[in-house]
C-alpha cells in the first residue's frame, strides 16, 4: 500500500439552523434510559 486516505468529504450539506433547532427540541423529548444499573453515559 502506498498511500492511506486520511479523509474522504462526502456530498452532503446540512442546515445549521435546522440542525439547531432539532437540537434544542430534544429537551422536550427526551426521555431518560431505563436500565440505570447497566447504562453509562
Amino acid at each position: 500500500m502506498k498511500y492511506l486516505i486520511k479523509y474522504v468529504q462526502l456530498p452532503f450539506s446540512f442546515s445549521e439552523e435546522k440542525l439547531l433547532h432539532d437540537l434544542n427540541s430534544l429537551n422536550e423529548q427526551w426521555i431518560l434510559h431505563f436500565n440505570k444499573a447497566h447504562y453509562e453515559g
